[in-house]
């Protein structure tokens, strides 16, 4: 199956850590056949507005990215719900059956490229959810239902994979 793959990335300010996610997420993406690519969604939640004009400056002409403003101040679940609803209202079958979405922090760092995990998403039943050890537990994929964990706003972190999915 050939998957559309997008990105969902929450933030409040700190628009120089946030550009530096995207940046490394452009180069994965630049990587992908164009029916492939879905982009980059950024939902802001309260930059000010110098913030939001150094943002808008800094993805000039960039195609890939698409800035949006939260729908009020609201928790990160409902952000990821947010980007989520975008990118199922976009596509021509209606559901996210066919995408394969990265849902991150925008204070993540890509330090190898996320294109090989891509090809081994088709055998999974489940999202996969992978998330930084917040409580020295250690560092491992699991497989989880996400959207589930998403769309509920659980915060079970032994069932959901450990940042709050």
């Amino acid at each position: 199956m050939t998957y559309k793959i997008s990105a969902i990335i929450p933030f409040r300010g700190k628009i120089r850590m946030t550009m530096q996610l995207v940046a490394e997420l452009l180069v994965d993406f630049s990587r992908l056949e164009a029916e492939q690519a879905g982009g980059i969604i950024l939902i802001d939640n309260g930059s000010t507005p110098d913030e939001r004009s150094l943002l808008t400056d800094l993805l000039a002409g960039s195609d890939m990215v698409e800035v949006v403003e939260s729908d009020g101040d609201c928790g990160i679940n409902a952000m990821w719900e947010q980007g989520l609803t975008m990118i199922r209202e976009s596509s021509p079958s209606g559901t996210l059956d066919d995408h394969l979405i990265f849902v991150l922090n925008n204070d993540v760092q890509i330090i190898q490229s996320l294109l090989p995990m891509i090809d081994e998403m088709d055998a999974l039943e489940f999202f996969a959810a992978i998330s930084p050890s917040y409580d020295s537990r250690p560092q491992v994929a699991r497989r989880v239902n996400a959207y589930e964990c998403l769309s509920n706003g659980s915060s079970d972190r032994d069932k959901c994979g450990g940042a709050g999915f």
